[in-house]
């Protein structure tokens, strides 16, 4: 993956659910960088 002014390499993304409460992350989930934030996801 290329993008302007970025570094070249594999990047990914991390996606937390958190408990509003407490402050205390519930879940996360890891998606490829080239993966837009508005595709849906589904951990299997």
């Amino acid at each position: 993956m290329h993008r302007e002014g970025k570094p070249k390499g594999f990047f990914w993304l991390d996606h937390r659910t958190v408990d509003g409460k407490h402050g205390i992350i519930t879940d996360t989930h890891v998606t490829p960088g080239n993966v837009h934030d508005s595709q849906p996801s589904s951990p299997d």
